[in-house]
């Protein structure tokens, strides 16, 4: 099982000759990776990491600028 885009990777005639089943779901998990990427550029633009990780500590944005 692989987790990937396309199956250029996967050599088909092997696969044929061994009796090995290729299957291929399209447009699997395309709203997981947009949500993903959505959320990666919310981390990046807003600290959220950094901003969660002070507030756990009770530092609850000492240093500021996390939402600008």
């Amino acid at each position: 099982m692989t987790r990937s885009t396309g199956m250029d990777h996967i050599d088909l005639d092997y696969a044929k000759k061994k009796g090995i089943i290729i299957q291929n779901i399209s447009n699997y998990g395309d709203i997981s990776v947009a949500e993903y990427t959505f959320a990666l550029l919310f981390e990046i633009a807003k600290k959220i990491t950094l901003a969660n990780l002070e507030v756990r500590i009770d530092k609850i944005f000492l240093q500021g600028g996390y939402m600008k």
